[in-house]
């Protein structure tokens, strides 16, 4: 039987996945499988399906394929319709990863013998008939013989590399770099207390139920209390209500509205998302009220116009000739709408005086003194939400160490890594802090195996005046990493601003900028969009000053000590 990494797996990603390792199973002990195997390669995330290598012979990349396939113009088809990902492109990516990393980090010298192929277990041969210029490919019905064709793919290799094949020692070597991927990583462990911190309240369900039944409600919790993830749940729930035409779920933040579609997706045809101030702004343009140039405004004039005039020009003019108005309203963030934005909200509702209205909001994350929502919320009743299901212990009792008010929140069960602060030299420390960063995502993403996309980087100030001005959204790389004002993407690190980041989470956060800024301030809005690990990226000289911002915290050395931290 083939010696299987991890042996007895039983967490399959698909049935096809499944069906080629019980059949892989059929191989003699010459054969070494490695199932679902993951790293990081030049800044993007690896994954393989199956790396199949044979005592002295040659190692073959898999990529398995579940559904019909066929081929059309040179086009291959799942299904009768375009892949999302072309399973040839994504198969030869994979061997490169997998050479290079091999080379690189293992340091494996010369030429490796390593090839690929597609698995396409339930498609038929014919249906690549004459496709001679495909690599190779496993068919159902190859499936039955795998053996036979596992050997005659080894001997074609042999052959074709010129007998260049692994022997006993470097078949030990990819044993042991592979399997390392199958040791408990700090990915792993994140991901084991994230599904903790899901499970700790019953206070949402009680909410749940107060909103479908009631008019208007206020739902008050702190950051990570669940108010957005209970306001998702209770649209879809209302777009299931055959006598609901339309609802509305707004927020002000650009990021967040952009989140929100997407997680509203699926009823998009009921359900509008959108951010009010910038929906608000586009709708007056387009009537013509105001050309709405802000980026020409001053900006004492900026704020005015955002604060006053353009509300005022909205309701004034365009609340009754709107063609589209609503059953419900759900409002996220809503500490951050002034007394005027509320009366647009309110004049957005088919019946003001039936319609139902409820809001979510963290009096704590005021920062603009948000507090004229009184002219609206005088009819609603309050819930609270007082479980913090976003944060580690650590996180939060961070994020809170500054605030003023008594934060009245039970805090996650879930202690979770310290926080660390990473200090940077005072001299030339434009340089210094991107070399600290490049240090620590090295040894997160590389050493690590955390997904780019479960770290973000926020700051306190705009793109254009933060630390990594230079870096966001330019062709210009921080080691092997670009950067991205985009929100989750799939192939970049994030960096945006605090305040952008509202109403929203990350596994990961590393905040910067923090020196000259009203850091206490801030400090709950940004540390508390981290989930289970926070660093600090500050100056050396602004520790010294200030050393009750790393009051309790631990000092990143430029690795993570996983044993300790589970």
């Amino acid at each position: 039987m083939a010696h299987f990494y991890p042996y007895g797996a039983t967490n399959f990603a698909t049935h096809t996945e499944e069906l080629v390792y019980r059949a892989l199973g059929k191989l003699s002990d010459k054969y070494y499988v490695f199932y679902d195997n993951r790293w990081t390669w030049r800044g993007k995330d690896i994954q393989t399906d199956f790396i199949i290598a044979k005592e002295d012979s040659c190692i073959q990349v898999l990529e398995v394929k579940g559904g019909m396939w066929s081929r059309s113009r040179g086009q291959l088809l799942c299904n009768g319709e375009i892949p999302h990902q072309d399973p040839i492109t994504q198969v030869i990516k994979q061997k490169k990863a997998l050479i290079d990393k091999l080379k690189y980090d293992d340091k494996f010298e010369g030429f490796l013998p390593i090839s690929h192929a597609i698995a396409f277990p339930d498609t038929p041969g014919e249906a690549f008939q004459d496709c001679t210029d495909l690599p190779p490919f496993l068919d159902s019905r190859s499936l039955i013989h795998i053996q036979d064709w596992v050997s005659t793919q080894m001997d074609l290799m042999e052959e074709q590399f010129r007998q260049k094949t692994f022997n006993k020692s470097m078949i030990d070597r990819l044993i042991n770099s592979l399997s390392r991927d199958w040791s408990p990583s700090l990915q792993d462990y994140l991901n084991t207390q994230d599904s903790q911190l899901t499970k700790q309240t019953q206070q949402i369900f009680a909410a749940y139920d107060g909103l479908l039944n009631n008019r208007r409600v206020g739902i008050k919790g702190c950051a990570g209390s669940g108010k957005t993830w209970l306001m998702i749940r209770l649209a879809n729930k209302f777009a299931q209500d055959p006598s609901i035409s339309k609802i509305l779920v707004t927020c002000k933040n650009l990021a967040l509205g952009g989140w929100l579609k997407k997680q509203l997706k699926s009823n998009k045809n009921k359900i509008d998302v959108f951010p009010l101030v910038e929906q608000i702004k586009d709708e007056v343009e387009v009537s013509g009220l105001h050309k709405c140039n802000v980026g020409e405004m001053e900006k004492a004039d900026r704020l005015d116009f955002y604060k006053t005039v353009l509300p005022e020009l909205y309701f004034t003019h365009l609340t009754d000739t709107r063609d589209v108005k609503y059953d419900v309203i759900l409002v996220d963030e809503a500490q951050t709408f002034s007394e005027d934005y509320w009366a647009c909200i309110e004049s957005l509702l088919k019946d003001p005086e039936k319609g139902t209205l409820h809001t979510f909001f963290d009096d704590y994350q005021r920062i603009y003194n948000e507090r004229d929502r009184e002219s609206v919320l005088k009819d609603q009743f309050f819930l609270s939400l007082t479980v913090n299901l976003r944060n580690s212990r650590s996180i939060h009792n961070h994020s809170v160490k500054f605030m003023d008010e008594n934060i009245q929140v039970n805090q996650s069960s879930v202690t979770g890594a310290p926080v660390y602060f990473y200090p940077f030299s005072d001299e030339q420390p434009e340089k210094s802090v991107v070399d600290n960063l490049q240090l620590l995502l090295d040894d997160l993403i590389v050493k690590n195996s955390i997904s780019q996309r479960n770290i973000t980087i926020l700051t306190t100030r705009r793109k254009e005046d933060c630390f990594l001005s230079e870096f966001v959204d330019r062709e210009k790389y921080i080691g092997q990493y670009q950067i991205t004002s985009e929100i989750d993407s799939e192939f970049k690190i994030t960096c945006t601003s605090a305040q952008k980041f509202r109403g929203l989470e990350s596994q990961i956060i590393i905040l910067g900028d923090m020196e000259g800024r009203s850091y206490k301030q801030l400090n709950y809005i940004a540390s508390s969009r981290a989930k289970l690990m926070l660093f600090l990226l500050t100056s050396e000289g602004f520790i010294t000053k200030h050393p009750e911002l790393t009051d309790g915290c631990e000092e990143y050395k430029g690795t993570l000590d996983m044993e300790s931290m589970i």
